[in-house]
């Protein structure tokens, strides 16, 4: 890639990372003057100091890694920072955004024991049993499913019913497509519903434009490039 692909590449890195509902969330302004979050980041709210998502603490970035002021401590970090080495730390208003979007129940008015669960309660609104099923049925790989998981194939149960009913609480995906955990760590509010994410994929959250996973893109590029352990100690060795 050339020297003059650099501006779009950044460009494309900070609206893939970018969060703009933790922005909009955690700034009341922006919510208040409907500001478009990411057009205000890029125009000034990094030069106020302001978080563009709750993993990433700008203030904590420059403390650590001084050599990025200046310039937009995130981009930095996109640029070249984790290419670096550089390690970035939550936002101070992770938590704040956590409560907001229902995904850290406050505790005032709590009991010791949790109100019971309503049958359906695993399900999108408005959806009951039957339906989610066939719902369900629209997008799982059975086949998929009962390789990825041979107690279920040794047990002669019905692999969409297992999903449905027990699977996908223990974690197992519906289709080598869709990752639960990746898509309950994107989307905490499904999270803390404790609605099957599968089913809230297909019913809500694809015609909302919910991301399937964080796409980042660079998280997964620095594991898959770090070299094993055994080859660095034989490296080293030799």
């Amino acid at each position: 890639m050339g020297q003059g692909d650099a501006p779009e590449r950044t460009r494309r890195a900070l609206a893939a990372a970018f969060d703009p509902v933790f922005y909009r969330t955690v700034y009341d302004d922006i919510a208040r003057t409907g500001s478009d979050p990411l057009r205000h980041y890029a125009g000034t709210g990094w030069r106020e100091g302001r978080d563009p998502a709750p993993w990433f603490s700008a203030a904590a970035y420059l403390s650590r890694y001084p050599e990025a002021a200046g310039g937009d401590p995130f981009l930095h970090y996109l640029d070249r920072g984790w290419r670096q080495g550089c390690e970035p730390a939550p936002s101070a208003h992770r938590e704040r955004f956590l409560e907001r979007i229902g995904a850290r129940p406050h505790a005032v008015g709590a009991g010791p024991q949790a109100a019971p669960r309503a049958p359906d309660a695993d399900l999108p609104a408005g959806l009951g049993r039957k339906a989610a099923r066939e719902l369900a049925a629209t997008g799982f790989d059975a086949a998929y499913y009962l390789s990825a998981w041979p107690d279920v194939a040794a047990a002669g149960q019905d692999p969409l019913d297992h999903f449905l009913q027990t699977g996908w609480r223990e974690g197992r995906d519906p289709s080598p497509d869709f990752s639960a955990a990746d898509y309950l760590e994107v989307n905490p509010d499904v999270a803390a519903a404790g609605v099957n994410p599968f089913l809230h994929w297909l019913a809500a959250g694809r015609a909302e434009g919910r991301p399937l996973r964080f796409e980042l893109g660079f998280r997964g590029r620095i594991v898959a490039r770090l070299t094993p352990l055994e080859e660095r100690v034989a490296a080293a060795a030799r």
